[in-house]
């Protein structure tokens, strides 16, 4: 697909200025070398139309519709290529033939949307695409990973080509494995060796190291001679402070240091011999700055040419130039396939080795003064207060039921209102109980006459029956007119109206027994704390406590503990000791069933006490039902 430049003046034609740190974009262009344009644009409320923030050219300016495709990228936030068609008239690179088409890339960072990685440089396949965008974001989430100078003019660019190999394999396989066979493989075609050996050492404190590929092996068979002796020479080459070349004088203090690399040489054909390691003490310059050195994983490589080609010290810098991003990015491959465990354990080697608590100094002396005022505050002793309910409770309390079935007739107080001894609260209605007293009224007046004709007829059997009926007709009357009198609901004595409120259930039925009314007397009050089964051990009689109740959040009252009662109620299925308190001062502020929280202070004791007696006592219980203390 071809895209042109619109037509209005684009933002990336200005001259870019460098915001921060972006030296990965420079390592990224080093990797990267056949790219002949990259470029970071960021989009924000002040660059609406995006802005270049820095970039590395092969060529005289931006590639043409750069903005149009990182707004294009930014929106669908995915990496997004073009093919962009060259002609004689729009080729702006020296190396660009005529009609050859080019390839822009736009790949938004990983870590925020805001930024886009351009890329621009000949035509590549879909694949080559995903393995630069996953490069692109790799290098940005690592800063300072790698810092290198820039790139210089090559005669040829040769060595792009290993980069290429390295992108391609850790896209179709994505394993450092293979990577690491792509390295050995196009190093050995690109330098004119006959063989190239890599092995890694990523426990460098036991000196154990894995022999990982040898060129045009799809495998390594560690039981034969020549895997043995590459890798007996790679682990020499790492004592060594520089790079370590093969043949070497005879009698020299050189050869004596070099015992397994001169047996290479010997037994396996007289090839020269050149090992490389990464990183060296040199590399430290590009480590990570939370990190003791640049990588975990360390690398060894052993090149191998033909009998009577030595490897010169210029070619020794420029192998070792073009080897170091490759050799970089493996390294952390291999980091990043490490085990959590074995990785945070070599990081803490890495940090306690003497050449970076050298570099760090500064920083481990901000730790260890932070250490310890750390502990020097645990130890600091502090008043050790624990927390607990606080209610008020009232000394007298009474429960009005209903006395018999019936239903609601009146309502005259609800919750919260005060009354006054005998004050009526509500009334049930009574008018079954009148008719059934009517009865019984109707019932003595017919005893009375039958009893007085008894009497005129001297009939003695029913005189005595009239005259129980009179006793039991005086009985059911009683029990009707004491009922009338306790349809009333009367305040039995001056208090406050805790629960209770029939305004709304006026007609409704009602059986003997229902809770009507709670009143409580408002002049007698009494402050209780509920504890927690593992504080009441720290509470003793006497200790002060300061109380904030709900409704007063503003005032603090002070209280004393009173005595500690040996008896646990279960509230929500956790037990809670209720223990009274003593308030310091009365108030007509306070009234029955306020509730709120209590801070006791139970003693002092050092800060790390404190905050660590809870886990510390759980830990000892648990470990007692284990068997494992008495």
């Amino acid at each position: 697909m071809a895209v042109t430049a619109p037509d209005h003046t684009e933002p990336s034609r200005s001259k870019p200025t460098n915001h921060g740190d972006h030296s990965w974009l420079v390592w990224l262009g080093e990797f990267l070398a056949d790219r002949q344009w990259l470029g970071l644009v960021e989009f924000s409320s002040e660059y609406v139309s995006g802005k270049l923030l820095t970039s590395t050219s092969k060529i005289s300016q931006a590639p043409p519709a750069a903005m149009l495709v990182a707004r294009k990228a930014r929106a669908a936030n995915r990496a997004t290529g073009v093919r962009i068609p060259q002609s004689k008239k729009t080729s702006s690179s020296p190396r660009a033939n005529t009609g050859q088409s080019m390839t822009l890339l736009a790949v938004p960072l990983a870590n925020t949307t805001n930024q886009v990685v351009l890329l621009y440089g000949a035509e590549q396949t879909p694949e080559q695409q995903s393995s630069a965008a996953a490069l692109c974001k790799w290098a940005s989430t690592t800063p300072e990973r790698v810092r290198i100078e820039p790139p210089v003019r090559r005669a040829t660019d040769k060595m792009s080509s290993l980069a290429e190999s390295v992108l391609v394999a850790a896209y179709e396989h994505r394993e450092p494995e293979a990577v690491a066979r792509a390295i050995v493989n196009c190093t050995k075609r690109l330098c004119g060796c006959v063989r190239v050996s890599l092995a890694i050492q990523q426990k460098p404190t036991t000196g154990q190291l894995n022999l990982i590929s040898i060129s045009d092996q799809s495998s390594i068979d560690i039981r034969k001679i020549l895997p043995v002796q590459i890798q007996a020479a790679i682990h020499e080459s790492f004592s060594a402070p520089e790079p370590v070349t093969t043949p070497v004088a005879q009698n020299t203090a050189e050869r004596k240091q070099s015992v397994a690399a001169m047996t290479l040489f010997d037994e396996q054909g007289k090839h020269p011999a050149l090992y490389i390691r990464y990183p060296t003490a040199s590399d430290h310059e590009y480590a990570i700055p939370d990190a003791a050195t640049p990588a975990l994983t360390q690398i060894g490589m052993v090149l191998e040419r033909p009998n009577g080609q030595c490897f010169q010290d210029a070619q020794i810098k420029a192998i070792e130039r073009a080897l170091r991003p490759s050799l970089n990015f493996l390294s952390h491959q291999f980091d990043a396939a490490m085990p959590l465990p074995n990785l945070k354990l070599q990081q803490w080697l890495g940090s306690t080795r003497p050449e970076a608590i050298r570099r760090h100094v500064y920083r481990y002396r901000i730790r260890f003064c932070v250490a310890m005022l750390l502990v020097a505050s645990a130890l600091i002793p502090v008043q050790h207060r624990v927390s607990a309910q606080a209610a008020i409770e009232s000394r007298d309390l009474q429960v009005l039921i209903a006395p018999q079935d019936g239903f609601v007739s009146s309502s005259h107080v609800r919750a919260g209102d005060s009354v006054t001894r005998n004050q009526l609260l509500a009334t049930l209605d009574t008018q079954d109980l009148k008719l059934a007293a009517d009865k019984w009224r109707s019932e003595s007046l017919k005893n009375a006459q039958a009893l007085q004709q008894a009497l005129a007829t001297k009939d003695r059997v029913a005189l005595g029956r009239l005259r129980a009926d009179a006793s039991r007709i005086q009985a059911e009357m009683a029990l009707v007119e004491r009922q009338i009198a306790r349809s009333q609901l009367r305040a039995p004595f001056d208090g406050v109206v805790l629960s209770g409120d029939l305004n709304q259930q006026l007609g409704a039925a009602v059986t003997r027994g229902d809770t009507l009314f709670t009143v409580a007397a408002s002049n007698e009050y009494r402050l209780v704390l509920e504890l927690e089964e593992q504080d009441v051990g720290l509470v003793k009689a006497g200790q002060e406590a300061e109380i904030r109740l709900s409704a007063l959040p503003n005032t603090t009252w002070q209280a004393a503990i009173d005595t500690v009662l040996p008896v646990a109620r279960t509230t929500d299925e956790t037990p809670v000791f209720r223990v009274p308190a003593v308030l310091s001062e009365r108030s007509d502020l306070l009234l029955p069933g306020m509730e709120g929280v209590a801070r006791l202070n139970v003693g002092t004791r050092s800060m790390a006490w404190v905050y660590t007696r809870s886990l510390r006592e759980k830990m000892r219980l648990l470990m007692w039902h284990l068997g494992l203390l008495k």
